[in-house]
């Protein structure tokens, strides 16, 4: 039976670069020069983590089409 994890992921832009982290694993963070750059290397260090922690564990999947705007016009993001 597959299992379901919620997380939130926090994409700020900082400057030339987007940093991406997830604040429920603390040690899951990135940065890249685009969006998606920061998000795949997020999404990978999530997949490692979730690994590590819990062994083989077979797909993970990530669930964008929830993403909403933190603010109007803002370059955070909150994916749930």
């Amino acid at each position: 039976m597959a299992k379901s994890l919620q997380i939130s992921i926090m994409v700020q832009k900082d400057g030339e670069e987007y940093f991406a982290f997830c604040p429920e694993l603390r040690s899951c963070r990135s940065r890249g020069i685009t969006y998606n750059q920061a998000m795949d290397k997020l999404k990978a260090t999530i997949r490692s983590y979730i690994t590590e922690v819990h062994g083989e564990i077979g797909n993970v999947e990530f669930h964008e089409d929830l993403m909403d705007p933190v603010a109007p016009g803002s370059d955070q993001h909150y994916i749930n």
